[in-house]
């Protein structure tokens, strides 16, 4: 299907279907969700050729060993995500592509979102097109891969955003209660969703229909149902010491890393470039400066959209000079979600015809992303990546078959590395980040009723020379030997064509 021209078509212009690419685009218009199921489907797919592990730095599995017996708070997170990883294989079976399809929902749900989000504001056509734009952004594509604190946002803040601009336009009370319910399951994902609830407030109070919308009842009673449902994580707050905001304040009192702080507030760019291209190119006229300056102008006094989309990145950066913060670009992933909807709102002259071409194109796209994803896992074998070449599975079955005390009960030791046991192997073995006795604040004790410590090992990465240090005076401390097994496992097949081993240090406790 060629290029179509630079003459513009408005929306509702009917477009003869040529080929398939044409009727393959009227079927996405006709039904938008499909998109957004394709996309997810597609990267889901994508990831499965591309990837042969979990994540290398371990928050995936980190997740689903945070919170074991379904505490109110973990050590280093909030627990939503640890909970929503644990009900998910009570479903499905603890396998590496199952992880990857629960961020597939995730990305699901969040890209269903920013379709409400945009039809609030936008006719479906380029409601649409926002969706076609959201999938080219890095969070919603490559980035959404893994499932970690970040990403358990996107299914959070999209909807989250489409109930507040519903409740800002007279929606009923249960609007209201629906918005504060998700304002606390997100910031039961992460704490940093405070940053989308201070920049709900600050568009309240910049706007004339914000401010009326202050002087009703609805933010009041989402404040109050946003408490009442945060109030048993708060009380395990306060009996554990805060172990999350402890592990939040790391961050801060640090020099500015200006170079940081520039990458984040570049991030519309740098995640979302390419949807930012899309919408210059399909629903916008004029020379290429004039249409950048209109897709970032605001559209009168009542825009709460460009408080939504950019007072996030204030605030961040606000408090990253304040404090003394070091700010991650990955920090950004969840703001994301708004841009491409900021901009088609913005838009000029959208185009019927370039946005069919662009939907018509997809199929051939979602191809070569797919083809790319197999060349990349070819390259990680020849290239003897250890991410590509880690056998995670068979040393942590491997663990359990070795035990020299018996059927152990908990695993210790490096972090996050520990959770393999309980993933791939038992899930009734409890994962412990380092020291059975001496967790770290918030982790629940792994005493049996007799308060003695039942059989179990620390297991350390070979260059974690801390953890084989730390385990070997332990052990010893209590009398016990401190003589380590070596476990080894190799990944087969023609992926893995440099036959690379894995190999992990184990002390044992009995």
């Amino acid at each position: 299907m060629p290029a179509p021209s630079g003459v513009p078509r408005q929306y509702g212009t009917r477009v003869a279907p040529h080929d398939w690419s044409s009727r393959f685009a009227d079927v996405l218009l006709r039904y938008p969700v499909l998109l957004c199921a394709l996309n997810a489907l597609v990267w889901f797919i994508a990831g499965q050729i591309a990837f042969q592990n979990l994540d290398p730095y371990g928050d995936m599995v980190e997740t689903f060993a945070m919170t074991p017996n379904w505490e109110l708070g973990t050590f280093k997170h909030p627990p939503l995500m640890g909970w929503v990883a644990k009900s998910w294989f009570l479903v499905w079976p603890r396998e590496i592509w199952a992880f990857y399809l629960l961020s597939s929902v995730c990305l699901l749900i969040g890209m269903l979102g920013v379709f409400r989000l945009a039809r609030l504001f936008l006719p479906l056509e380029q409601s649409v097109l926002a969706v076609l734009a959201l999938g080219l952004t890095l969070p919603f594509s490559t980035l959404g891969f893994k499932y970690n604190a970040n990403s358990i946002l996107l299914p959070i803040w999209p909807w989250l955003a489409c109930l507040f601009v519903t409740s800002w336009r007279g929606g009923s009370w249960r609007h209201a209660v629906a918005l504060g319910a998700l304002a606390a399951l997100g910031m039961l994902g992460k704490y940093f969703t405070g940053v989308l609830l201070a920049s709900m407030f600050i568009a309240a109070v910049a706007t004339p229909s914000g401010r009326q919308w202050l002087r009703t009842p609805a933010p009041y009673l989402a404040a109050a149902v946003c408490m009442l449902c945060l109030a048993p994580h708060i009380v395990w707050l306060l009996q554990h010491g805060a172990p999350t905001i402890a592990y939040a304040e790391k961050r801060g009192g640090v020099p500015i890393a200006w170079d940081h702080l520039a990458s984040f507030l570049l991030s519309p760019f740098s995640y979302a470039g390419l949807a930012w291209l899309l919408a210059l190119w399909a629903a916008f006229r004029g020379k290429a400066l004039f249409r950048i300056r209109q897709s970032f102008r605001r559209t009168g006094p009542d825009d709460v959209l460009f408080w939504l989309t950019f007072a996030p990145l204030a605030i961040v950066a606000f408090f990253a000079l304040a404090a003394g913060m070091t700010l991650t670009l990955h920090w950004a992933i969840p703001v994301v979600y708004a841009f491409p909807v900021f901009w088609l709102t913005r838009a000029t002259a959208p185009d019927a015809a370039k946005v069919r071409w662009a939907m018509g194109a997809l199929p051939t796209v979602w191809a070569t992303l797919m083809a790319a994803g197999a060349l990349f896992a070819v390259a990680q074998g020849l290239n003897g990546a250890l991410s590509h070449y880690r056998e995670d599975a068979a040393i942590a079955r491997q663990l359990l078959r070795a035990s020299p005390v018996g059927r152990i009960v908990w695993v210790g030791g490096s972090w996050p590395e520990a959770a393999i046991v309980p993933f791939f192997a038992d899930r009734t073995v409890r994962a412990l980040p380092g020291l059975p006795d001496h967790p770290p604040l918030g982790v629940s004790p792994v005493m049996s009723r007799l308060s003695r410590l039942g059989a179990g090992a620390l297991l350390c990465r070979l260059n974690d020379a801390a953890c084989q240090r730390e385990s070997v005076a332990w052990l010893k401390a209590k009398g016990l030997p401190a003589i380590p097994s070596d476990i080894t496992a190799t990944r087969q097949g023609w992926l893995f064509p440099l036959k690379i081993p894995t190999t992990y240090r184990v002390y044992w406790y009995r």
